[in-house]
């Protein structure tokens, strides 16, 4: 058995996670990384055990869509909550900039503060 760097180790394992967890095709792996389609299909083989078909690719990268339409929803989600309670779609790290809001802050800021006080 071949002894093989970390370098070159690292790299393959990430042309195996971008084939077989994200779906992405061989061709498109083998441009990235600057090697060649076979290449990158036998590194594949070789780590994984074999390769993902066109119609499990396409499957992989439905997925993705899915997963990555649903972040988009839950992110209009909390803006539209965001909507509702203070009339403003703007987020901010702490939330609006309403009075309520700001008010929430200072206190839960305060809290903090006396808390890393009584730590030390």
């Amino acid at each position: 058995m071949r002894v093989v760097s970390s370098k070159k180790a690292e790299r393959n394992l990430a042309m195996v996670r971008m084939h077989v967890e994200e779906g992405e095709s061989l061709t498109a792996i083998a441009r990235t990384f600057g090697v060649t389609r076979e290449r990158v299909r036998q590194i594949v083989v070789e780590m994984h055990g074999k390769t993902l078909s066109a119609d499990r690719i396409a499957e992989h990268k439905e997925e993705r869509l899915l997963a990555e339409e649903e972040r988009h929803r839950a992110f209009r989600a909390r803006v539209q909550k965001t909507w509702n309670t203070h009339g403003t779609r703007t987020r901010y790290l702490y939330g609006c900039r309403c009075e309520e809001c700001l008010r929430e802050n200072r206190e839960r800021m305060r809290e903090y503060r006396r808390r890393r006080l009584r730590e030390r």
